[in-house]
């Protein structure tokens, strides 16, 4: 009879611990908490490019308001400046760029996954490098593509 109770809490010890090492390796691949609220966006104290837009845009107006047309990511010190749009596409190639879309995309993902201030600062600086024209339709379609993004967190990033 002591035998078998030995074994039945050694049964029982080695079932505890299992199953405490498997929720550890279940839970380090989870989604840790998200937020962006706390945050210091990487380009500092200035609006984002989607809060100046929508503080500058009329709805019986081409376009944004006179006071619009400096973006808050523009030098103000830069004196030459050219008509917007104007430069879209000047110094790009195809305009498809699956490599950079792989980037991008995966920069996302980290960052929806497990926001830290590295991430989100590695996938501003990705953002920075090159055309958008260059990479966002494989971009787009990538991930429009990918079941594993998180739409609420992709669109409070976006938003953000």
């Amino acid at each position: 009879m002591r035998g078998k109770l030995g074994l039945l809490v050694l049964g029982a010890v080695a079932v505890v611990a299992l199953s405490t090492a498997m929720g550890w390796f279940w839970n380090r691949s989870k989604k840790g908490p998200w937020e962006l609220g706390s945050r210091t966006p990487p380009w500092g104290n200035r609006p984002s490019i989607y809060a100046h837009i929508s503080r500058h845009i009329r709805p019986d107006t081409k376009g944004l308001s006179d006071d619009g047309g400096r973006l808050p990511d523009e030098n103000p010190g830069d004196r030459l400046r050219v008509a917007p749009g104007m430069m879209d596409g000047i110094f790009g190639g195809s305009g498809t760029d699956a490599q950079k879309a792989t980037r991008l995309r995966q920069a996302i993902t980290r960052e929806l996954e497990n926001a830290t201030s590295d991430t989100l600062e590695q996938l501003y600086d990705e953002l920075l490098v090159g055309s958008p024209l260059e990479y966002v339709d494989p971009l787009l379609e990538a991930v429009a593509n990918d079941r594993r993004i998180d739409r609420g967190r992709l669109h409070a990033l976006a938003v953000w």
